[in-house]
């Protein structure tokens, strides 16, 4: 059920936990309680402040990569602004599954008839305020621009284009290369798998960024249905289908609050991944001392040392001969690691029976709808793969640098997630169906 899945009737109520259990959430109120209230107000574009107090952290001569976590994670002042509190802000978020639960219960009892699977993906969808639908569109805003160019487009359209190559070419001024910088500004902090440290940063490897725009440029022009449009006649629906003033009232307050939740947790996260780049760029300047020093002898050795090794190492109590067979030996297991499936959950035990055959997966449905299509495994956006118009992405999960993806998908499918995670959230923001927790879609499934 961390996971979210469909409800399992056999699960019974242990009366005598149930104190327990009160006493948990009572305890967590009053330690959260106030936060939650001073989240629910919150300008989502005031969280732009905690991009500025993450600016003036990492400028700190005297910020090491702990305290730059914990100093942007856990404020410690609690009259802090909530525009300070990203963090905080998203675990908030996290309580519009409770309020979808409460709608979806209301609408059973007030308007049965209501066709909740075709339109509530549509009502409680975020919307144009959301980072990541901003994120898609400066790369189709990029693509465009190629497009209006032939030097560009035939550079990014080339077998396996060098993004060093192709800016080089252009030139500084190139009215493509200033929008590519204008877009790195605001969000070359993110990267394929952003929250490990050892990922390089947009920024840093533009090559990702060129990949999508390349793949906008072989799609297509989308001449699909209005989603404002859309929303507008699945609220006219539910309206019709609710009697009386006051019930449509209530079901409107829920949906606005639902799509606040819904935008405040995605962009949240657009937030969150400034405090990973700046933490690694803290990291690599450290790396790049030791490095001329000799303490390291191979770039991101860095990454497989422990908090207390590191500070050790830069501060010269430890050596390159004190850490290499642990380098060594943690490389290894990262790697065996790496190939392993991932555990489902951690540290809780939840069981699932998953029907499976010769060619049947099932998994929990994210967004509604039907499609069929070709399959297309990507296991890494960042790699040359390019994904045809109506074709079904495939996928073992998805954060926010596979959303440029989405847009010429008919349908996304991914072995790890949930109704909350990525791939839902943002299928639901470009209404294609999406399945997830679909186990062993990636190797059952070929191109």
């Amino acid at each position: 059920h961390l996971m979210l899945r469909p409800g399992d009737d056999s699960l019974k109520l242990n009366m005598r936990k149930l104190p327990a259990v009160v006493a948990a959430f009572f305890v967590a109120y009053l330690s959260t309680g106030i936060t939650w209230h001073r989240c629910a107000r919150l300008p989502l574009e005031r969280l732009s402040d905690f991009s500025k107090r993450t600016d003036s952290f990492a400028q700190r001569d005297d910020a090491d990569p702990l305290s730059i976590v914990s100093g942007l994670f856990l404020q410690r002042n609690p009259l802090a602004p909530m525009s300070q509190l990203a963090f905080q802000v998203n675990i908030s978020a996290g309580r519009y599954f409770l309020l979808i639960e409460m709608l979806r219960s209301l609408l059973d009892r007030w308007a049965p008839e209501f066709d909740q699977r075709t339109h509530l993906a549509l009502l409680t969808s975020g919307g144009a305020e959301m980072i990541s639908q901003q994120m898609v569109e400066g790369i189709r805003t990029l693509a465009q621009l190629a497009q209006a160019d032939p030097q560009s487009r035939n550079l990014l359209l080339a077998p396996a284009p060098d993004a060093r190559a192709i800016l080089s070419s252009l030139g500084a001024e190139h009215e493509f290369v200033l929008a590519f910088s204008a877009f790195l500004d605001r969000f070359g902090h993110r990267a394929i798998g952003e929250v490990e440290l050892m990922k390089p940063r947009w920024r840093e490897d533009a090559s990702a960024v060129l990949q999508m725009v390349r793949n906008f440029l072989r799609q297509p022009e989308q001449t699909g249905p209005d989603a404002h449009g859309l929303r507008l006649a699945a609220r006219d629906a539910l309206h019709q289908s609710l009697p009386k003033r006051w019930q449509r009232r209530v079901i409107d307050w829920l949906l606005g609050r639902i799509r606040y939740y819904v935008t405040a947790r995605e962009n949240t996260r657009y937030y969150h991944t400034m405090v990973f780049a700046a933490v690694r760029a803290k990291i690599k300047e450290w790396e790049l001392a030791l490095l001329e020093d000799e303490r390291l002898h191979c770039v991101d050795d860095v990454f497989f040392l422990e908090w207390p090794e590191l500070a050790a190492l830069e501060a010269g109590a430890l050596d390159w001969s004190d850490v290499e067979t642990t380098i060594l030996e943690r490389r290894r297991l990262y790697r065996r690691l790496c190939d392993t499936p991932p555990a489902e959950t951690f540290n809780f035990a939840i069981t699932t029976e998953l029907v499976t055959g010769e060619k049947l997966l099932q998994g929990d449905c994210a967004s509604p709808g039907v499609a069929e299509g070709k399959a297309r495994v990507i296991l890494d956006p960042g790699m040359s793969v390019e994904i045809e118009p109506g074709e079904i992405l495939v996928a073992p999960y998805t954060d926010p640098a596979w959303t440029p993806l989405f847009p010429a998908a008919a349908a996304v499918v991914v072995e790890v997630g949930s109704f909350l995670s990525h791939a839902g959230t943002v299928a639901r923001e470009y209404q294609i169906p999406c399945l997830v927790d679909v186990a062993n879609c990636t190797t059952a499934l070929q191109n």
